[in-house]
């Protein structure tokens, strides 16, 4: 989704996003792609700043209620980053959270090449 600099790219999901990611391999491509070019991968999950901050067992997706065992969401979660340690994940409540922390991640650090 966002290549802050020429070592960090970030995959951006919010959590129904990441669930559909997971359950569909989809996730897993990704962080191949990012950890195969880029120094410093990261997954960004941002979650409802509306909700407490807990994983759920029922998700809206697609404007349906789906049922999604937390456990097997962080168990899919704990096996991506265990295949590809440089991936990192962060936390994120809010959009504006994100954009501030993508400020702080691109301080001092190189432009991305232009496309």
């Amino acid at each position: 989704d966002y290549v802050l600099s020429r070592d960090i790219c970030v995959e951006r999901k919010a959590i129904p996003d990441l669930i559909q990611s997971l359950a569909s391999g989809r996730l897993y491509q990704q962080a191949q792609n990012m950890c195969q070019h880029y120094a410093n991968p990261c997954l960004l999950i941002e979650f409802d700043p509306g909700k407490s901050f807990a994983l759920q067992n029922t998700y809206t997706i697609a404007r349906r209620e789906v049922e999604v065992g937390a456990r097997d969401l962080m168990g899919k979660l704990s096996l991506l980053v265990l295949h590809f340690p440089k991936l990192r994940l962060i936390w994120s409540p809010s959009q504006s959270f994100t954009a501030d922390m993508f400020l702080k991640l691109k301080e001092g650090r190189y432009q991305p090449d232009p496309v």
